[in-house]
């Protein structure tokens, strides 16, 4: 017969998960976007953002507005419906003026994409249709990794 062990850390881990999540609470967020438009999609991720705890700024992409993104904790690009050497451009601009991780939300995933974007200053390359808790533990991750060090 065989013995069936129950794994003891279980509750550590949802320790650690809420931990992870109390962490997120006082950080800062900044959503960047090059034109006005907000999807269902950007709506819907911004709030569960916020309701965490998270303080969401939405920057529209300008020349004159960087010292925005110099003190945030994460940096979320918005590039829905745009594949362009723009925003592999806004990439390394982003990179030239923060440290913090830069998470891509896309509709476009390819290989090439995603190896681009990483290549110019990305972190992480996400798919807009991925569901919302699965980004924010991404973004939840990265934030753990990079807290420490900051």
């Amino acid at each position: 017969m065989m013995e069936v062990q129950i794994n003891q850390k279980a509750p550590q881990a949802i320790a650690f998960s809420r931990n992870a999540e109390e962490a997120m609470m006082s950080m800062r967020v900044a959503w960047l976007r090059q034109g006005n438009e907000e999807s269902a999609k950007s709506k819907s991720l911004q709030q569960k953002l916020i309701e965490r705890g998270l303080e969401c700024t939405l920057i529209t992409i300008k020349d004159d507005n960087w010292d925005q993104i110099r003190d945030i904790d994460l940096i979320l690009v918005e590039a829905i419906g745009r594949f362009h050497q723009d925003l592999l451009a806004l990439l390394t601009e982003v990179r030239t003026h923060s440290h913090a991780p830069v998470v891509m939300l896309t509709d476009n995933q390819t290989l090439d994409w995603s190896s681009a974007a990483i290549t110019a200053g990305a972190d992480a390359i996400v798919n807009i249709a991925t569901p919302d808790e699965v980004i924010i533990a991404r973004c939840n991750a990265l934030l753990r990794r990079w807290r420490p060090a900051h």
